[in-house]
C-alpha cells in the first residue's frame, strides 16, 4: 500500500511539473496573432470605411538575439518589434511604438500617414488579446486610451499572460506586452453600444490620445 501510495505522489508531481512546463510556453502564437491583425483591420475597414491592408513585419533570423525569432516593422511613425520564445512560435515580447510627427496639423500628409498608423496600432494592440469576437478585442483599445488619460500617461494592465506597459510622453506612445508565463483571465473589456466600434471622423481623439 506504501509503494502505492508513493508511486501516486510522483505521478501528482509528474503532473504539477507537466503543467508547469505547458506554463512556460503559453501565450499569444505568432501565427494566431498574425490572423488576427488581418482580422481586425477588416473589422476596422468594416467601421471606417478605410481600405487598409495588414503591414508586413520583417522575419528576423532564428538565431538573431540569443536563439529566439524577431519580427519588427521600423518606421518614423509605427514601429513594431516582436520577440519569440525559445520555441520560436509563441511571442514573449511584442512592443508597439506610435509617435506624432512634430508640428503635425490637421488634412496635413503628415497627419492622414499619423491616422493610418494609429489604426495599424490598434489592430495590432487587438492582435494580442484572444477573445474571438473583434469588437470585444477592441475594447482594449478604449482601456488603454481610458488608462493612459486617467494615469496621465501611465498605464498598466494583463492582457493573459501577458504584462501590459503603457506609456505616452513626448508625442510617443509606447505599448509593451511581457510574457509573465502565468495563466491569467483576459480582462474584461466588453463593447457599449457604438462606442465598442472605431469611427472615422477625421479629426480621430483616440489616435491623438495615444500618441498624443
Amino acid at each position: 500500500m506504501r509503494k502505492l501510495l508513493i508511486f501516486c505522489c510522483l505521478l501528482a508531481s509528474l503532473a504539477c511539473l507537466s503543467r508547469a512546463s505547458a506554463a512556460t510556453i503559453s501565450g499569444r502564437g505568432y501565427e494566431d496573432f498574425e490572423a488576427s491583425y488581418a482580422d481586425n483591420l477588416t473589422f476596422i475597414n468594416e467601421n471606417t470605411g478605410r481600405h487598409l491592408l495588414p503591414l508586413v513585419l520583417a522575419k528576423g533570423d532564428a538565431n538573431a538575439d540569443g536563439g529566439h525569432r524577431m519580427y519588427e516593422l521600423l518606421g518614423d511613425v509605427l514601429r513594431v518589434s516582436i520577440r519569440l520564445d525559445q520555441s520560436n512560435k509563441v511571442i514573449e515580447k511584442c512592443e508597439i511604438v506610435l509617435t506624432a510627427p512634430p508640428g503635425m496639423s490637421y488634412g496635413t500628409s503628415e497627419y492622414n500617414d499619423f491616422t493610418t498608423s494609429g489604426y495599424h496600432s490598434y489592430a495590432l494592440l487587438m492582435a494580442m488579446h484572444t477573445a474571438a469576437d473583434p469588437a470585444v478585442r477592441y475594447g482594449l483599445v478604449t482601456a488603454v486610451n481610458d488608462g493612459l488619460l486617467a494615469g496621465e500617461g501611465n498605464y498598466t494592465t494583463q492582457v493573459g499572460v501577458y504584462t501590459l506597459t503603457c506609456t505616452r510622453a513626448d508625442n510617443v506612445a509606447t505599448l509593451t506586452f511581457e510574457n509573465t508565463l502565468a495563466v491569467t483571465p483576459e480582462p474584461e473589456v466588453t463593447p457599449d453600444g457604438a462606442d465598442a466600434a472605431p469611427e472615422d471622423e477625421g479629426n480621430n481623439e483616440e489616435d491623438e490620445s495615444m500618441a498624443g
